[in-house]
């Protein structure tokens, strides 16, 4: 590797990983929060947030495109189990 090769690589201080570990660490204590959130609801406040949340989405202009997703069947299968009632 030449000068001019090293000189174009762009080198991060020691300031700069301080601050990228101090939002991983933000990332990561919120993450902690929603999931201790999540935890704390019952089944049914579950279901009913996500059925909000997947309403909500249907209108995004990327959601027509996903096709890992088939909720319908997650909340026929809650209603035959006796988890939701709509």
């Amino acid at each position: 590797m030449d000068r001019t090769e090293r000189s174009a690589t762009p080198t991060a201080s020691e300031w700069d990983r301080a601050y990228m570990r101090r939002i991983g660490r933000w990332k990561h204590e919120g993450h902690e929060i929603a999931l201790a959130e999540h935890l704390a609801l019952s089944g049914t406040e579950r279901l009913v947030t996500s059925v909000v949340w997947t309403r909500a989405n249907l209108g995004l202009a990327t959601w027509s495109l996903r096709t890992d997703d088939q909720p319908e069947r997650f909340y026929e299968r809650a209603k035959e189990l006796g988890l939701y009632r709509p």
